[in-house]
């Protein structure tokens, strides 16, 4: 009986900060936009394999091509992740990989970002650090709904307000494809 009391103050730690945020639990697929956004000739892409992560409960990705290019010069990426729990996705969220020992570094940008995700992060990648000028490579959205975590990638060297317009369209269509 004695730790009974620290196991229930454990579990309401986790659960309680975080409760109000769950959403609906629909198949992942329905989550995701059938293709990118825009316009433009998309062709589904192989999708690539995940690792495991704690706390994970499903994930679901797809990936296009611009016809006629090759994936990193004008691709686009989506994955939506399930967690066990809003405060397992906070914690996906959260956790920041240091850019130290990459050779690439990520610069935050501005979007006009998700009017319903709980936490939203927007960065673009500039792929060799001692190369700056040469400018963003691939520009990513991070967003949390709840136990959910999409992230949205658009690859290739286009013109950075094409490539914003572009994460932006992909930002709201995920809006409206989340569940309440």
């Amino acid at each position: 009986m004695g730790t009974l009391g620290p196991v229930l103050a454990a579990v309401l730690l986790w659960n309680v900060p975080l409760a109000g945020q769950w959403r609906g639990e629909p198949e992942l697929t329905r989550l995701l936009p059938q293709s990118p956004p825009g316009p433009g000739a998309w062709e589904s892409y192989p999708v690539g394999v995940y690792l495991p992560e704690s706390g994970l409960d499903e994930q679901e990705g797809r990936n296009f091509v611009l016809h006629g290019s090759d994936f990193l010069r004008r691709g686009f990426s989506q994955s939506i992740n399930r967690f066990d729990s809003p405060t397992w996705a906070w914690l996906h969220f959260h956790r920041r990989i240091a850019d130290d020992d990459k050779p690439w570094t990520t610069v935050p940008v501005e979007v006009a970002g998700s009017s319903k995700a709980d936490e939203q992060s927007y960065t673009c990648l500039i792929r060799d650090k001692t190369f700056k000028e040469e400018g963003c490579e691939r520009w990513f959205g991070e967003l949390r709904y709840g136990q959910y975590v999409a992230k949205i990638a658009v690859i290739g060297r286009e013109q950075e307000p094409q490539a914003l317009e572009l994460l932006q369209q992909a930002v709201r269509a995920t809006d409206d494809l989340m569940p309440d």
